[in-house]
């Protein structure tokens, strides 16, 4: 699995430039990637990923996976391939499993995973989540609850990319760890506030907000992951 981002620049509607001309490459030919996305609140880390999603527009650039651009995947397609999981999920109507349920019978997921599905519940039951939490009413469910909801329908159904969101940000250190374990072992780009856990997952971080930034290549600045 090859990622590769050229030249993506983002400008706001009040003038101030996100990020000018940055480069990120990403394969996992040697295992996966964790790419730590870290800098100032207001550096466009968040936004950063929701372009990559195709889910806001930026000024220039290209973004590929596997040398294919999200148009040539066609959008829906590109966004479950290139899967943008947010820090505080959109509390829906209904129930986590019905929703799961719904996923599953989208066009781009049947055609992508093909019967090779993995189980969200038993997924997030790996991090201490009680199998009745799908049962309930989002409106119902904690911060954390949430969120290891979130991540588990995400993990489930097979992206290429996860683009993670500070995704353990509502979680207790125990299970923080027990979801970094299986995160970590996917390729994810990934915002975090943490140094620490930049340090335990990471194989690679870029950094927004730096004066005059222009190119950033996740390879230059990268080192080895501590596993």
């Amino acid at each position: 699995m090859r990622f590769e981002v050229d030249g993506l620049t983002k400008t706001l509607p009040d003038g101030t430039r996100l990020f000018d001309g940055l480069s990120l490459r990403a394969d996992d030919t040697a295992g996966p990637f964790v790419v730590a996305v870290r800098g100032p609140s207001g550096a466009g880390k968040t936004t950063l990923l929701k372009c990559l999603a195709e889910l806001v527009p930026f000024d220039a650039g290209t973004v590929r996976l596997n040398s294919k651009t999200p148009a040539q995947f066609g959008i829906p397609e590109w966004r479950s391939r290139v899967l943008y999981v947010p820090q505080r999920p959109p509390v829906l109507g209904g129930t986590p499993a019905e929703f799961a349920a719904t996923i599953a019978g989208f066009r781009s997921q049947r055609t992508k995973l093909a019967g090779s599905a993995l189980d969200p519940v038993a997924v997030a039951e790996r991090w201490n989540l009680d199998p009745a939490a799908w049962d309930r009413p989002w409106s119902q469910l904690s911060g954390g609850e949430l969120q290891r909801v979130a991540l588990a329908l995400a993990i489930s159904r097979g992206p290429g990319v996860l683009l993670l969101d500070e995704p353990t940000s509502a979680l207790d250190p125990e299970t923080c760890r027990l979801v970094e374990a299986d995160l970590r072992v996917r390729n994810c780009i990934w915002i975090t506030h943490d140094p620490a856990q930049e340090l335990r997952v990471a194989t690679a971080s870029i950094v927004l907000g730096r004066p005059c930034s222009t190119g950033v290549d996740a390879e230059e600045l990268g080192r080895p992951a501590a596993r």
